[in-house]
């Protein structure tokens, strides 16, 4: 992942895992990192001279937003279906140099056109298509929930102030109600601009899994992500906050009655990939997981956390391969909102509490989130930023009063293992 700017400050990372009511810690992460990617976008020299043209019109055009109207550009910049094309196009490590070159030229299109249709581009920009890094793109702009579709053999494109493309071989299509609502800024994406494989790195998904509703409706994909993102706002409120400033998009990749898949990446913070349950708490459970890996995977991005390498591996309370430590604190920031949602919804005696597994399923997670903090306080070697996310989800295990003994935590585990997730 390229480095964030040294000159921009981590802000402190004392509420980063249950999120208080009112809380502006995530909000702040993200605010630091949307500047980061605007320097990106407003400085990245282009590699090939055939997108020099488009790659200084973006940049000219971003500054000047950044100037007219700075909390659109940032919003814009901060868009993963923008980071999915500019981190990639910027990280020398991720593919080769002409690959490199035309994700950032489709960068560079998709964020004249998103500014263009916020009303933020100064003025009408004309540019060559670098034909001989492929084809010109489509186009993704979830804040008008369309794709835009550019003809094949496009070789020019201009871009006006009211957001209209033209080409030389005829209009742009407009292809609409790509992204659904499902509460507040969160969307039900139906196209996918990520060039990164999902589950790339899960030794259950080797190949990645294919993106698409599957056999069930956009429509029931909506009420099912509706009515468990419900279940997350009306009893963890500070945690839905929290995931509310970050959460974007949701990818389907089909639907599964036996078995969920979610997954997420630091180049698309605020984006998850995820597979539809039957069980709307198994959808709830999924929700929190992810986007709380936006945040944590937010956060990293402007300081590791952890000093220990990524050689040095542990056991996974929630993977079958061994994982560094800091998959480790991902695991357990992610399940102690888990199971704060749990411990809600128990509480207040919710019918979801009644179900079969309910209690097996909540005490296995507890017991895995206890076994993976067990491991932080053993090994982990935090930052200085990286101590106040380690002193909090040390706090939260000794609330759940599961690690009080090693045999205790070892009898929960094995049951844990028994009960389906």
């Amino acid at each position: 992942m390229p480095p964030v700017d040294a000159a921009l400050a981590t802000p402190p990372l004392t509420d980063l895992t249950l999120a208080a009511p009112g809380s502006t810690t995530a909000a702040r992460i993200l605010d630091v990192l949307a500047r980061d990617n605007l320097r990106r976008a407003a400085t990245t020299r282009p590699a090939f001279r055939e997108s020099a043209a488009l790659r200084r019109a973006a940049a000219l055009a971003v500054r000047a937003a950044a100037k007219s109207a700075p909390d659109v550009a940032l919003r814009i910049c901060g868009e993963p279906t923008q980071t999915a094309l500019l981190l990639p196009a910027t990280d020398p490590r991720r593919f080769s140099a002409r690959r490199r070159a035309a994700l950032l030229a489709e960068h560079d299109l998709q964020l004249l056109v998103a500014l263009a249709s916020a009303g933020a581009l100064a003025e009408d920009v004309a540019a060559a298509w670098p034909t001989t890094l492929g084809r010109a793109p489509a186009l993704h702009l979830p804040a008008d929930a369309a794709r835009i579709a550019l003809p094949a053999g496009t070789r020019r494109v201009r871009v006006t102030t009211d957001g209209s493309v033209e080409t030389d071989t005829g209009p742009a299509r407009h292809e609409r109600a790509r992204y659904l609502p499902i509460d507040g800024p969160l969307l039900l994406a139906l196209v996918d601009n990520n060039p990164l494989a999902p589950f790339r790195d899960h030794p259950a998904q080797p190949d990645g899994r294919r993106f698409g509703l599957g056999d069930v409706s956009a429509e029931r994909w909506q009420a099912v992500m509706s009515e468990a993102w419900r279940l997350i706002t009306e009893h963890v409120p500070g945690i839905a906050g929290a995931l509310r400033r970050v959460g974007r998009l949701i990818l389907p990749v089909g639907a599964d009655p036996e078995t969920h898949y979610s997954a997420s990446y630091q180049e698309t913070i605020g984006a998850a990939w995820m597979s539809l349950h039957p069980r709307t708490m198994i959808v709830a459970e999924a929700l929190v997981h992810e986007l709380q890996h936006s945040v944590l995977l937010a956060a990293m991005r402007l300081d590791p956390l952890l000093e220990n390498p990524p050689t040095e591996l542990h056991t996974s309370p929630v993977r079958p391969d061994p994982r560094p430590l800091r998959g480790i604190l991902l695991a357990v920031h992610a399940f102690q909102p888990v199971a704060e949602l749990y411990r809600a919804l128990d509480e207040r005696g919710h019918p979801l509490s009644r179900e079969r597994h309910w209690q097996e399923r909540w005490r296995a997670i507890r017991a895995k989130n206890s076994d993976g903090v067990e491991t932080l306080r053993r090994a982990a070697r935090p930052t200085t930023a990286g101590r106040d996310v380690l002193d909090e989800v040390l706090r939260n295990d000794r609330r759940d009063g599961i690690g009080a003994t090693t045999t205790e935590r070892e009898a929960w585990l094995d049951a844990a293992r028994a009960v389906p997730d």
